[in-house]
């Protein structure tokens, strides 16, 4: 409509409940809720999408979108089951082992970080140096209490994308607890 996710948004509300007529709109109205955060109605499109796309690539990258859908709709068992469809439907993708390892370091009852450090290396291996990648990898050293390589990390993704607020802060966050332990003597 206005070339917003917004706009586009509005615009499909016109044809919710109906068939669409091509199967590449049920990606893009799945992507313009999941992105104004209607998670619900996202799903569902996504879903559809991802059942009937015959490309391997496109499959992962839109269960990767239902999984993310999932984990901002505060459902982690979900997201994890489309991740690991994802995943199978096509392991070169990186962006699900991203988003599952990412998963993980939100999980604040994890304390053991070493699945999530290998899903996000194998991100990292099939697209080396991606900003979000390594903001995710600094997260996770983060997390697992390692502050000065998650650091050294995520000034690395906030030099890149200086513009990401999320990098922003969690690079913020990880100086200051390298500060910390550091002024405690536990670095």
């Amino acid at each position: 409509e206005d070339g917003t996710y917004e706009g586009g948004g509005r615009l499909y509300d016109k044809t919710r409940g109906e068939p669409l007529s091509e199967l590449d709109a049920y990606f893009y109205r799945g992507l313009a809720y999941r992105e104004t955060k209607r998670y619900g109605d996202a799903i569902p499109d996504l879903e559809k999408y991802a059942t009937n796309v015959a490309s391997p690539y496109s499959k992962a990258v839109t269960l990767t979108s239902v999984g993310i859908s999932y984990r901002r709709n505060g459902q982690p068992d979900k997201a994890v089951g489309a991740y690991e469809r994802a995943m199978k439907a096509d392991p070169n993708y990186p962006g699900s082992y991203n988003s599952l390892a990412y998963l993980h370091a939100l999980d604040q009852k994890r304390t053991d970080f070493s699945a999530a450090l290998n899903l996000v290396d194998r991100a990292l291996k099939l697209r080396p140096n991606d900003p979000n990648y390594l903001d995710t990898k600094g997260w996770i050293l983060f997390r697992a209490r390692r502050y000065d390589e998650a650091t050294a990390l995520l000034e690395t993704a906030v030099a890149a994308q200086p513009e990401n607020m999320d990098f922003r802060d969690h690079l913020d966050q990880a100086r200051k607890a390298s500060t910390k332990a550091a002024q405690l003597g536990r670095h």
